[in-house]
């Protein structure tokens, strides 16, 4: 069998945060929202770093709210895909 390079490569790669939005807290408790976060900050600035392109998903947002300031004030360039739709598979920008 031949050996398969399973590194990810900023070239080929993409990070998408997914409907990371201020009333959908309201689901989670507050340690686990908050981790999420903190996870999400720490991807975000990898991202950045190594130069990979970031998508952002917002599942409704004139009733949700926008994707939570903590994340969205690291990526000030990306402009959210806001979707209707479950499924951003649905969504045909995404």
């Amino acid at each position: 069998m031949a050996h398969t390079n399973l590194m990810c490569n900023a070239g080929t790669s993409q990070l998408a945060f997914i409907d990371i939005q201020a009333r959908l807290q309201a689901a989670m408790s507050t340690d686990a929202m908050n981790e999420v976060v903190k996870n999400c900050n720490t991807l975000a600035l990898a991202a950045n770093l190594l130069e990979v392109p970031v998508l952002l998903t917002e599942q409704y947002p004139q009733g949700l709210g926008n994707t939570v300031p903590e994340l969205s004030t690291l990526l000030p360039a990306i402009k959210p895909i806001e979707k209707n739709s479950f499924s951003c598979m649905a969504e045909p920008i995404f």
